[in-house]
């Protein structure tokens, strides 16, 4: 007898920004036959279209192939699912796969006219008794509003900065 009642152990979602490698579920069937071999794979046919973007090993074990990016990457990913018992009687069924968007951070692309790669931190040399005046860059990768704040600095207080521009 062929296996039945194929399905996930877990909801099948993964959050973006996850390694390559991540664990999704697991999926389980049931076979009539007792001692029956149960073996787990991704096979295409109708529904199999994000079959690439993920791994799924003969026990059951749902893995990312990828790391996803929700501003990206598609929402939704259809992959098709095959259970096998050792006689090859087999069952496929389609499932659906959600990528969950996280907020991720704003990032600082410009202190001034310096374009910033990782090092936060500026040496800015003025002369005494002028003024100073730059400007602070920062993107969204959620396109979230971004207000700027002075966080850090024992000379903090002595400087304005624009919340909304910078």
């Amino acid at each position: 007898a062929p296996p039945y009642d194929l399905n996930a152990t877990s909801p099948l979602t993964i959050l973006e920004n996850q390694s390559a490698g991540t664990i999704i579920t697991e999926f389980n069937a049931t076979d009539a036959d007792i001692n029956a071999s149960l073996n787990f794979s991704l096979v295409d046919g109708n529904g199999s279209s994000g079959n690439s973007f993920f791994n799924l090993d003969i026990n059951g074990t749902l893995t990312s192939a990828v790391v996803f990016d929700y501003e990206n990457n598609e929402s939704n990913f259809s992959i098709r699912v095959r259970v096998a018992d050792e006689h090859n009687a087999s069952l496929e069924k389609t499932f659906t796969i959600n990528l969950i968007d996280q907020n991720e951070p704003p990032v600082i692309t410009h202190i001034g006219d310096q374009n910033i790669s990782g090092d936060l931190f500026q040496d800015i040399t003025i002369n005494e008794n002028t003024g100073l005046n730059i400007e602070i860059n920062a993107t969204d990768p959620d396109d979230d509003f971004v207000s700027y704040f002075k966080t850090a600095g024992g000379d903090r207080n002595l400087f304005d900065l624009n919340a909304s521009s910078g």
